[in-house]
């Protein structure tokens, strides 16, 4: 259960987007891109958007930090550039704060923090279909113990009045990241950090690593011989041996 303050309003979100140098691979390249304006757009088109702004680097945030004054009744902080993150999962972190939470984190469709990692009622695979998976994510809200704030901290929706905390922190000579993580087991101690598992976020995650679950349970028992065309790093194809030692894999 959350620990209730007086119940706050909470209706406008400024937003800080950490624009990474992407790896030089085309795929991340467009993946950044696509994430950064998608979101942005999502969010104007659907929120209460007094801000938004695009930062290179976790320095150049504190820096922004430390000498702005926070507008909105809330700040979103994304630090992962690979997430597409719908209007539906922000308005249900605004209500987790609205309840009395000093900070909301998402759930995930890949996460390295087990904490974070959605249970999805459905199958997605694209953009509309990920907004159709969010609209079906059952309410759950779990307050975060002090044993677990060890967490994926790349999507953070921080209440207003806290955000001065965060930047009393990054003064005292701490990175973003560091600051975050302290301001949110200093939330947690007080029963005031949540995840809100009904609000969902989507990952792209690593191009190369994927192995491509979904597409093994589609090769038919027959196939022999299997020709994987844009194999990355061979996730599928390592997957697809482990399963069926008897076939002849080529991979380009």
């Amino acid at each position: 259960m959350i620990f209730r303050k007086k119940a706050t309003l909470i209706e406008t979100i400024d937003v800080i987007w950490c624009c990474y140098q992407p790896p030089e691979i085309i795929e991340s390249v467009f993946s950044y891109d696509y994430c950064r304006k998608t979101s942005r757009q999502l969010f104007q088109s659907q929120l209460d958007l007094l801000s938004w702004h695009e930062l290179e680097s976790q320095d150049q945030i504190c820096t922004y930090l430390s000498n702005k004054k926070l507008v909105a009744d809330c700040l979103l902080i994304v630090l992962n550039p690979d997430l597409v993150i719908g209007p539906m999962a922000v308005k249900r972190m605004m209500e987790t704060l609205k309840s009395g939470a000093g900070a909301s984190l998402p759930v995930f469709n890949e996460t390295p923090s087990s904490s974070l990692m959605a249970q999805l009622p459905a199958i997605y695979l694209n953009l509309s279909t990920y907004f159709e998976v969010a609209e079906m994510m059952p309410y759950d809200k779990q307050t975060v113990s002090t044993s677990e704030v060890c967490i994926d901290c790349s999507c953070v929706l921080i209440k207003k009045e806290f955000v001065d905390e965060l930047t009393s922190i990054i003064k005292c000579g701490k990175g973003l990241r560091d600051a975050l993580m302290s301001l949110l087991a200093h939330l947690a101690a007080q029963r005031l950090c949540v995840i809100d598992r009904s609000a969902l976020v989507h990952a792209f995650g690593t191009y190369g690593g994927g192995q491509r679950d979904e597409l093994v349970t589609l090769v038919p028992e027959s196939a022999k011989m299997i020709l994987d065309v844009g194999c990355a790093n061979g996730g599928f194809g390592k997957l697809m041996r482990s399963n069926r030692s008897d076939i002849h894999l080529t991979c380009v």
